[in-house]
């Protein structure tokens, strides 16, 4: 009975092993197929219009063999997978602005997409506060990027019409605000390793982001 036992503890061991190992196998095979049916799907679309920009193939495929990565890469760690996703993203918005010969009319998306990355950041929280001011930064700054970039797709879509307003002095604000707030919490909750000379830093460059974006709005 014993020897049975301890044969079918083995079995029921390997056989999960075994399990466990198919999981990024099919994760890897499921990215795979989807990326070709991308690719296909892209060049069919593409195919159908004139001219045919076939060359923009060298780009989405890299794009693709990231975002493939990103989700089938075995026993990868939950940062590399995001940061092969993000330049993933960043490639294949390219690739595909190019294949469809968009890119002067839709530019501001390479504002948009490589600034949800750093957006992201909000979700890391470091423990140490001099750490997590530098990153809620960025993430924040981060932002208004992607605010600048809508703002540039609705300009150009007619959507709305600033007129001769040095609008893009808002987006300086904002950035300034986004530094500065979070130089003024460092500065007031006193933690960190390098508490006191983070939030002077980030309370130096909010203040002179301000005064540059003033200087704009008054030329």
């Amino acid at each position: 009975m014993r020897g049975t036992d301890f044969d079918d503890a083995a079995l029921d061991e390997a056989g999960g092993a075994a399990v466990e190992g198919r999981g990024p196998v099919t994760r890897m095979t499921a990215a795979t197929v989807l990326s070709l049916g991308i690719l296909i799907a892209v060049n069919s679309i593409a195919m159908s219009g004139s001219p045919y920009r076939w060359w923009a193939d060298f780009i989405i495929i890299p794009g693709l063999v990231f975002l493939t990565l990103s989700v089938g890469l075995p026993r990868a760690a939950r940062e590399t997978r995001f940061v092969l996703a993000w330049m993933g993203a960043v490639v294949l918005a390219v690739a595909l602005l190019l294949m469809a010969g968009k890119m002067g009319e839709y530019w501001p998306l390479m504002i948009v997409v490589p600034c949800l990355g750093p957006a992201a950041l909000f979700a890391l929280r470091p423990a140490d506060a001099s750490v997590r001011a530098f990153v809620n930064t960025v993430a924040g700054l981060a932002l208004v990027g992607i605010a600048l970039g809508l703002a540039f797709l609705l300009i150009r879509g007619g959507a709305i019409d600033p007129g001769d307003t040095r609008w893009w002095s808002f987006a300086m604000l904002a950035a300034a605000g986004v530094t500065g707030a979070n130089g003024l919490i460092l500065l007031a909750t006193r933690r960190g390793t390098y508490w006191f000379s983070m939030a002077v830093l980030l309370i130096a460059l909010g203040a002179y982001t301000t005064l540059a974006a003033i200087a704009e709005l008054g030329r």
